[in-house]
Order: C-alpha cells, then structure tokens, then sequence
C-alpha cells in the first residue's frame, strides 16, 4: 500500500504467518517510486531462518521469492513494468 510517501507491505505463504517487509517499508520510504528505486530496495527483504521449506522450496528460494515478486508486485501497481 502507498499512502502518500509512506509505503507498507506485507507478505504470507513464505513463512508459518503473513509478515510485514518492513525492510522494503523504511527503505522506500521518503523516495520516489522509481524502478530503480524499487529493485535497490527488494534485495534480501527476508532472512531464511524461520520460513517455511519443504521438498518443493527450501528457505533460501523461499526468501528469494519474496525478492522477485515483491518488486514485480511493485512495479506492476505503479503501472512501471
């Protein structure tokens, strides 16, 4: 959600609970909302310890996931990809 020049996102299905990115939050916010901006901001936004795995995707794809789309979830609501 963009309120202004604040910036709030959450993710669920990585781990045993929706969670806030709150790394993309504090990094987006304050800035423009340029690709740029964006991709600089979606790297790392989750720590594998505690998400879930299994036999289809371990914690570190799982965490890598959270990267890929959080920023292609961005750029597609800004209308910027």
């Amino acid at each position: 959600m963009v309120e202004g020049d604040q910036v709030r996102a959450a993710v669920t299905g990585a781990g045993e609970h929706a969670m806030r990115l709150s790394k993309l939050e504090q990094a987006l916010s304050g800035k423009p909302l340029t690709a740029e901006n964006i991709s600089a901001a979606c790297q790392n936004l989750l720590s594998p310890e505690g998400l879930n795995h299994d036999l289809v995707a371990s914690r570190e794809y799982r965490a890598h996931l959270v990267d890929v789309m959080a920023k292609r979830a961005l750029l597609q609501a800004l209308g910027l990809s």
